[in-house]
């Protein structure tokens, strides 16, 4: 971890009495450096979603006020991106607790290879992740958006809880959406919501019609 080397000239050039000081600063130095290691570490783990390995809720509002601020300066507009996981519920019935986590692990594998390298994903909670991305070409945007809703569909993780799964996302755009994280996340769950809810209704509708079809 660390080296302290002393040099002087001449041979025997250390006495005893230099020699049993350097020991005893050692001793003491050891332990310090192994707790600045250990507190490192732990302030890590606080920032680390133990599942996903993304960063979480904790580290998601300092890192969205650094991004906020550096679009301030450069006059560049920022996406932020709140997404849920279509009928999570139902792969947890189905499946139970333990295929679901795999699920949260794949689908936070498929956002993260998703990302470039100045993107940003974070787990929210639960099956709710955040992104945060440059907003300059909103056809790549679009284009992102759609990879990211067919979630299922883009994973290569071969789990059959994962097939058919979608994202329901709702995005909010610094400037015109907002001025500060609390704001555009707000914005963008709100969306992400109706997304959610326009999905439920078109799902409940298609299975009306297919009820109502004469047999």
């Amino acid at each position: 971890i660390g080296v302290m080397t002393l040099y002087r000239s001449g041979t025997k050039a250390f006495t005893a009495d230099q020699l049993r000081v350097l020991l005893a600063v050692a001793s003491r130095v050891s332990p310090t450096i192994e707790n600045a290691l250990k507190f490192r570490q732990a302030q890590k783990h606080a920032t680390i979603d133990y599942l996903t390995k993304l960063p979480n809720a904790r580290s998601l509002f300092p890192r969205l006020d650094s991004e906020l601020a550096r679009a301030r300066r450069t006059l560049e507009p920022v996406a932020v991106v709140v997404g849920d996981l279509d009928n999570f519920k139902q792969v947890n019935r189905e499946y139970g607790r333990a295929e679901a986590n795999k699920v949260l692990q794949a689908v936070a594998d498929c956002l993260r290879e998703g990302c470039r390298e100045y993107d940003y994903v974070a787990r929210m909670s639960g099956d709710e992740f955040v992104l945060i991305f440059p907003a300059n070409d909103m056809t790549s945007i679009r284009q992102r958006l759609a990879d990211f809703r067919e979630i299922g569909a883009r994973s290569r993780c071969g789990l059959p809880a994962m097939k058919g799964l979608r994202m329901s996302l709702g995005e909010a755009f610094f400037p015109e959406d907002g001025d500060n994280a609390e704001h555009l996340l707000a914005e963008a769950g709100r969306r992400m919501h109706e997304a959610k809810r326009m999905f439920r209704t078109l799902i409940s509708s298609a299975s009306v019609a297919v009820r109502e079809v004469p047999g």
